[in-house]
Order: C-alpha cells, then structure tokens, then sequence
C-alpha cells in the first residue's frame, strides 16, 4: 500500500477514535473492519486478477464508508443552508420532550416539533432552529447572545425564560416572556437574512408579541399570568380567549384527532377554560357544552356543527 494511501486511511481510523460515540459502539465498528480485512485478504489469494492489497484496500473504504454513515446516524445530523451539519430533536402527535444544550440551556419541546442545533453550536454564537412550539430556559452568557429562528422570525436574548410557538401551519406566531428580555425580528423583504429587517420589538418578562409574518407586523400584548405561557409542559391545555380554530389545531397536535368546522365562522369562535389531564371526549363535550355547539365523531374525525 503507497504511503498516501496509507495515511489516508490512517486518518480515518483516527477519525474514528475521535468520533462521539459510546465505547463499545466504536469497537464494535472497529471490530468489524478488522474482521473484514481479514476475511479479504484470505479470500485476496484466489483472487489473481486482482492485487491483493488493492481488494483489502476497497474493503476498508467500504467498511470505513460503513462506519462513517453508522456516526451520521448515531448523531442524527442533517446538511442545513449554511452547509454545516445540525442535530434534530422531534416530538409526536401528544408528545412532549425536554433538550439541555451543551452550555447548559433548557428547552422543552410540545407536540410536533422540531429543534434543530447546529454543530458549531456555542462556539461563535448560539443559534438554533425551531418549528412548532418549545419553551426556553436560557443560560446567561453575554458573549453568545442566544438566537431562535422559526419561520420567518427571530428571537435573540441574553439569559431569559421564554415560549416561542411557531407551526407552519399556524397563520399567527407567538412569543411570551416569564424572565428577562428578549428582541424579535421578522426577515422583512429579504426572506434570507434577519439583518436587513425593520421589524423588531423588544419583550420584557409578562408581554408577549403576536407576528404576521406574511404581513411583516408585530403586536406587543401585556399578559397579566406567566404561569401559564407553557402550561402545556404538564399536559395542561389553556385558553383565555382564544380562537376556537386555534383551539382545534392544538387538540388535534395532543390527541392526534382531526377536528373540522360545519362553517368558517365557527373558526373566531372565542374559548377560554383550562383542561387539565382531560380526555378528548371530555373536552370536546365541555368546549361544545359552553358554545352551544354540537359535534359528530367518525372515522377519528371530530365535525363541529
């Protein structure tokens, strides 16, 4: 074998050493190789019209190849835009999920979201991605400036306790603060980049702010109970005066039960009540009972009429 191939593979064995894995996964991959190599070069002797070393060689490459895609899984990543490789958290229908970061942040995770953490992550700054809702506690550092980017908004604080609640498919965004302050941007005309923005409101502990970002508007609200920004983390559902269409988007995320409307306008319908460790049906017939409203159960679809 000719030195740089030698030192080729040689650096990816080493790789291998550095790679973050649990120690009897990495000997476990190594173990492999090794048993492979030796298999080949056995089976190499019969093989005349190929160059032994040149066959163990191309079994190396495929095992080192296996090992690198088993690292890839291990560590969940995926590419992101900016070409850097982000570990994904994600939550299910009625599923909730609690992440520490390596700098000691916490986030809480609510049904049908995604966090993404870049690899550099804490390293020049702080900026992860979400979709869907999570609530954050947020580890004072005044040299990286935390940053959350969820579809078309940007929320940067220092050290803070805060509720982002982002869904795609939601048409309004909200961000509520229990601790701190915190600033949000909206992209603005220029949908890659937070910098040429001028929409931006800063939050103190107790306000909350409503974005459009298809509008590029942002309303600041006072909120008079903190404690239930991320009621949700005990399995508690909250509302106090909120849309029955919203009210429906977050049944369906809980329960994974699809509610439908008779007619629109039943959407603005206001609903305020918690519901704490209910079922469905329990809740359903309680939301039903308070609006004069009835309802029809088939095929796990709930139609409100």
């Amino acid at each position: 074998m000719s030195n740089p191939e030698h030192n080729e593979y040689k650096k990816r064995w080493d790789a291998l050493n550095e790679a973050p894995l649990e120690k009897d996964q990495r000997e476990q991959i190594k173990s492999r190789i090794v048993e492979t190599l030796s298999l080949s070069e056995q089976n190499a002797v019969s093989r005349s019209a190929f160059p032994k070393y040149a066959y163990v060689l191309t079994a190396a490459a495929s095992l080192l190849l296996l090992a690198a895609i088993l690292l890839g899984l291990h560590l969940n990543t995926n590419p992101v835009e900016d070409g850097l490789e982000t570990k994904e958290y994600r939550t299910s229908v009625g599923e909730t999920k609690r992440v520490q970061l390596f700098d000691g942040t916490q986030i809480w995770l609510n049904a049908n979201s995604r966090l993404s953490v870049p690899a550099n992550y804490n390293q020049a700054n702080r900026v992860i991605s979400l979709r869907g809702e999570a609530y954050f506690e947020v580890q004072p550092d005044s040299q990286h400036p935390f940053r959350v980017h969820s579809n078309g908004m940007s929320t940067q604080v220092l050290g803070t306790k805060f509720n982002v609640r982002s869904y795609r498919d939601d048409s309004l965004q909200y961000v509520s603060v229990v601790e701190g302050k915190v600033r949000v941007q909206t992209r603005g005309q220029d949908k890659n980049s937070f910098m040429k923005s001028k929409k931006q409101i800063d939050l103190e502990a107790g306000e909350q702010v409503q974005a459009d970002v298809q509008k590029l508007s942002l309303i600041k609200k006072k909120m008079v109970n903190t404690k239930r920004i991320a009621a949700w983390r005990s399995g508690t559902l909250q509302f106090t005066q909120t849309p029955l269409k919203q009210v429906a988007d977050d049944f369906s995320r809980r329960f994974g039960v699809m509610i439908r409307f008779a007619k629109p306008e039943m959407h603005e319908i206001r609903i305020t009540g918690t519901f704490d460790n209910d079922s469905w049906e329990e809740i359903i017939e309680m939301i039903c009972l308070s609006t004069d409203l009835n309802y029809e159960i088939a095929d796990s679809t709930i139609t409100i009429h």
